[in-house]
């Protein structure tokens, strides 16, 4: 009986070494696993993080390529094209800033004037070409309408200079400056805006 009851020990602390080594594998593998879901869980969510930038910034390039071909493809969609108007007054703006000054405006002639002057004892005369440049282009109707009227004024002007008050620079400044005022106090539809003395001879 004695026996007996050692095997009977014996087998019973076999198989409780046996339940508690099963039980210990378990637990192993039990935390094995959740290391493993950990890592997997982290690898994921660094993944994750860094396809969604990837993806943002691939979107971003599709988005700008779709733009740069739109405009391509449709330019007229976007930029308004100009009428005539608007390109014929853009191309005299840049000539007149380019050159910082005013476009020359309408030209007309004046016929040669010759007149006597006076000169101490001695009589000269003098003998006057001269050009208008006009504000507008219809003053050039009026001046040839009021050509009779014009002369006059120029020519009874010329008569009461004397020799010195022609032959200096300023002098003949003065007479330009006296001309414009005579012919735009009888313009009606613009002004003479300067004189040009293409000819100019005293004897």
């Amino acid at each position: 009986m004695a026996d007996e009851e050692v095997e009977t020990t014996a087998e019973a602390s076999e198989e409780d070494e046996a339940a508690s080594g099963g039980r210990g594998k378990l637990i192993l593998i039990a935390v094995a696993a959740v290391l493993v879901l950990a890592g997997a869980g982290a690898g994921f969510v660094l993944l994750g993080s860094t396809g969604s930038s990837d993806a943002e910034e691939a979107i971003e390039s599709a988005d700008g390529e779709a733009s740069a071909e739109d405009e391509a493809d449709h330019p007229f969609e976007r930029q308004k094209p100009k009428d005539a108007h608007e390109v014929a007054a853009g191309k005299h703006e840049s000539k007149a800033t380019a050159t910082g000054k005013l476009m020359m405006g309408e030209i007309f002639s004046l016929d040669t004037f010759i007149v006597n002057i006076g000169d101490g004892d001695r009589d000269r005369y003098l003998k006057l070409k001269a050009d208008l440049e006009l504000s507008e282009v219809v003053v050039s109707d009026e001046i040839q309408q009021r050509l009779p009227q014009m002369r006059d004024l120029i020519i009874s002007l010329l008569g009461s200079k004397s020799f010195d008050d022609v032959r200096s620079i300023e002098g003949k400044d003065l007479l330009r400056e006296e001309m414009l005022q005579r012919i735009n106090a009888h313009l009606t539809t613009g002004t003479a805006r300067s004189i040009f003395f293409t000819e100019f001879v005293v004897q």
